[in-house]
């Protein structure tokens, strides 16, 4: 008996401290970009503000897969990646109040 492999699992190999090829370009691009930043000539507090910027970019790009969800945001064209794909779903009606609400869902199950 065989079973089915979801489409969703991915392999990637592990390189160096648990991160994949992808993960670790990302840590060195963000934090050759950090260290740049640094070095701008910009004095005093705000010279910490750029590269903070990039090392919180580089640790959505590595740990939370930003580039990913990214890419579906522009692909979809909206903001909610949840249930991306899903075509099926029903539109949201926000302008109902209870009672309406209450007689819709009745009718809905009947």
């Amino acid at each position: 008996m065989g079973y089915d492999i979801p489409d969703e699992i991915k392999y990637r190999e592990k390189v160096v401290a648990n991160l994949d090829l992808k993960q670790l370009g990302y840590v060195f691009l963000f934090g050759i970009l950090a260290y740049l930043a640094y070095k701008l000539p910009i004095e005093g507090n705000a010279a910490f503000i750029l590269p903070g910027i990039f090392g919180v970019l580089g640790i959505a790009f590595v740990f939370f897969n930003f580039d990913e969800k990214a890419l579906d945001v522009l692909l979809d064209g909206s903001g909610d990646t949840s249930n991306a794909g899903c075509e099926h779903r029903q539109p949201r009606r926000h302008s109902l109040n209870d009672r309406q609400g209450k007689s819709l869902l009745e009718k809905r199950w009947k």
